[in-house]
């Protein structure tokens, strides 16, 4: 499978709120780099994300285009959601806020064959909390 049609299955899942979807395009070794941690293998992803789309029932995802370079493939992503229900976190459990959330993204993964073996997620987290209210 080519690196495109990889990381098009992963934003096709992303874009449809398929957590299981988005997940079945990782490498069950992966790493994942996102804002304050370095998450290993799927299952760490899963928790990861999935505290978002249960946070944010209502979580949109859109991209931009995207730059294939090789394995490499980048895109700018934008995130809106209505934070709704208690959001779980490493550092405790955030109430729901009822808050309104827009982020910009960027998302870099690394394909090998039919997965993804690394991905990284950038945004800004103190927006983010900023958003919520949280100072």
């Amino acid at each position: 499978m080519e690196t495109r049609e990889v990381a098009e299955r992963y934003y096709d899942a992303l874009r449809r709120n398929d957590l299981d979807g988005v997940i079945a395009t990782l490498e069950p070794g992966c790493q994942a780099e996102v804002p304050g941690a370095t998450l290993d293998g799927r299952e760490q992803v899963r928790g990861w994300m999935g505290s978002f789309f249960d946070a944010f029932p209502d979580i949109g995802h859109s991209t931009g285009e995207l730059d294939v370079d090789g394995q490499s493939v980048s895109v700018d992503v934008h995130v809106t959601g209505t934070h709704t229900e208690p959001m779980v976190t490493p550092h405790g459990t955030i109430p729901a806020t009822g808050k309104r959330i827009e982020l910009a993204a960027t998302n870099v993964m690394e394909v090998q064959g039919d997965s993804i073996v690394v991905l990284r997620i950038a945004f800004d987290a103190a927006d983010f909390r900023r958003q919520l209210g949280m100072g």
